[in-house]
């Protein structure tokens, strides 16, 4: 069973992000739960992307935090791929939202079905 654990303090472990990206650390204590290393965008509103490269990967968790005003599907979504070209959008489940502030929300995000067969990337866009 391929995993990866990346509490994204860096990108040293992915394969892939977009220049719009990058790890933030602003309002920890007030919205985040104390949670210093998040990507969010850069002052871009264009979809971006973070991607990491584990061979026969299947399975994954995130912790995904977002504004109590959109609802999360609208915000974000993953794809996997075998070679890194041709990605599969999947289906998501979330964990009940737990509310972090007046208007911040937390979720931990993973597959509703199994990941397919071969699986070797994963991508997780902001949108």
């Amino acid at each position: 069973m391929a995993s990866i654990y990346d509490k994204l303090t860096d990108f040293s472990k992915t394969d892939g992000v977009n220049p719009n990206l990058g790890i933030v650390s602003n309002n920890a204590e007030i919205h985040f739960e104390g949670d210093n290393d998040r990507v969010n965008r850069l002052g871009s509103t264009d979809p971006e992307a973070i991607t990491w490269y584990v061979p026969g990967l299947n399975r994954f968790y995130a912790k995904v935090y977002h504004s109590n005003s959109i609802a999360l599907d609208e915000k974000i979504s993953v794809e996997t791929s075998i070679d890194g070209s041709s990605w599969t959008p999947l289906s998501l489940r979330g964990d009940p939202v737990t509310v972090t502030s007046d208007t911040w929300n937390r979720s931990w995000i993973s597959p509703l079905n199994p990941l397919p067969a071969n699986t070797n990337y994963l991508r997780i866009l902001l949108i």
